[in-house]
């Protein structure tokens, strides 16, 4: 069973260790991989050229179709215009986010 040391802080018992490593093993695989379909969709995409659609025997197997533009708000420029009192009523906090992060060995 883990051991809080204190509050807000565990030692990891031999069963959470074990997960610790396999995702470690996990995510290296998964970098692995990602690193392959990065590549591979590159070279899909230079065979594709200005071609929206690939097809193998006559069914369509991929599609590469532009979509609408993304609309943003310009938050830099907003402030270059408004006021600080009108900045200040389009902010709104959010809720705390937890961030997940494995430590690498030595940092």
């Amino acid at each position: 069973m883990s051991i809080e040391i204190e509050s807000g802080v565990i030692e990891l018992d031999k069963v959470a260790q074990a997960w610790l490593v396999a995702y470690r093993e996990a995510q290296g695989q998964v970098d692995s991989w990602r690193e392959k379909a990065d590549i591979a969709r590159a070279n899909i995409e230079a065979v594709l050229g200005a071609s929206e659609v690939g097809l193998i025997n006559g069914h369509e197997v991929i599609s590469w179709r532009f979509s609408k533009p993304v609309f943003r708000f310009d938050a830099t420029k907003a402030k270059s215009i408004l006021e600080p009192e009108m900045l200040a009523l389009l902010y709104s906090e959010g809720a705390p986010v937890r961030s997940f992060r494995v430590i690498k060995d030595g940092e």
